[in-house]
């Protein structure tokens, strides 16, 4: 059996560094002996406001410093908050009657008493009441959201995560004035083809450039196609479970 280190070339893009415009600590790797290769972000942060931006673009330059680098068109992802995102928090008060939230197009509405079976929770006026409220019927095994955790979080909040990152992401949408909604944590992907490159014009290495419009801890991974088996070269590796 072939392992996955021997099928993809898996290499650090970017250490998590803070971005708050562009980054500027990208790496740029030669293309030479990849296909294509893909790059992915995430960014984190105790909090990302609504309409936070997050966006992912490929790069190219002459050289492993970056000599020349230009953007290859049409070679972009846009992250925006609280669309998709992997984790998220949301604070709570003064909920009433009336009340909405809609969690992955599931809507969830304040009422006098809580039945998880109409997404229906208590809006007694008491914050961390309601909140409890609210969090038990997200995590209802029939009605609630499908792939998504939800958890008490400080004060009167509520902390949403994906059960498994890269199946289920995190939308929020349509919320009263009574729910403040933030992420922690959102990702990006992009891909690219070594023939998309100007080769022709002596640009013959790929990097990726972050851009956010707050500050945001970013990271990002790539992932190569190669040409040819690669070898990884790491700290501590382990290939298997034998004994």
């Amino acid at each position: 059996m072939k392992l996955v280190a021997e099928k993809v070339k898996i290499a650090n893009a970017m250490v998590p560094v803070s971005v708050n415009g562009a980054s500027t600590t990208h790496k740029f790797f030669p293309m030479n002996a990849y296909h294509r290769v893909c790059f992915h972000v995430i960014g984190a942060a105790a909090s990302i406001a609504d309409a936070v931006t997050m966006i992912l673009q490929t790069m190219q330059a002459t050289d492993a410093a970056g000599t020349g680098a230009k953007v290859i068109t049409h070679n972009a992802a846009t992250a925006t908050v609280p669309v998709k995102v992997i984790a998220a928090n949301v604070t709570l008060a003064n909920a009433a009657a009336g009340s909405v939230i809609t969690i992955n197009g599931l809507t969830f509405t304040g009422a006098a008493a809580t039945d998880a079976t109409k997404r229906e929770f208590i809006a007694s006026g008491d914050d961390a009441a309601d909140v409890t409220a609210l969090v038990a019927c997200i995590n209802d095994a029939t009605y609630g959201v499908p792939g998504v955790t939800a958890a008490d979080g400080a004060g009167a909040s509520i902390d949403l995560t994906v059960d498994e990152p890269g199946e289920t992401t995190i939308t929020i949408s349509d919320e009263s004035a009574v729910f403040t909604p933030i992420a922690t944590a959102l990702e990006a992907i992009v891909e690219v083809d070594a023939s998309n490159l100007d080769i022709a014009g002596g640009f013959d290495h790929i990097g990726c450039l972050v851009t956010t419009s707050a500050a945001i801890t970013c990271s990002t991974t790539a992932i190569f196609d190669p040409r040819y088996s690669p070898g990884q070269q790491v700290a501590a590796e382990k290939y298997d479970c034998e004994v």
